[in-house]
């Protein structure tokens, strides 16, 4: 669940986040290559690993722990 809503965000976020980051005049290229540190593929993975790390969290925080709807079959 935490990889379908990483990459649910994913996708949205990374054309929302260049027109934000034009308005201040920041390149794209330096926020998804962490400065030059990675290349575009590697960090594009790393962003996507950032994200996904957030989406576990918040996946852990909403699963229904308590409610049987792992249970395979159902016992009545």
């Amino acid at each position: 669940m935490a990889a379908i809503v990483a990459t649910l965000v994913y996708v949205p976020a990374g054309i929302g986040l260049p027109l934000l980051l034009s308005l201040f005049g920041i390149s794209i290229d330096a926020v998804v290559t962490f400065g030059g540190f990675f290349n575009i593929l590697l960090g594009m993975l790393v962003w996507w690993l950032l994200v996904f790390a957030v989406a576990c969290i918040y996946t852990a925080c909403v699963f229904p722990w308590g409610d049987e709807v792992l249970a395979w079959p159902r016992k009545k």
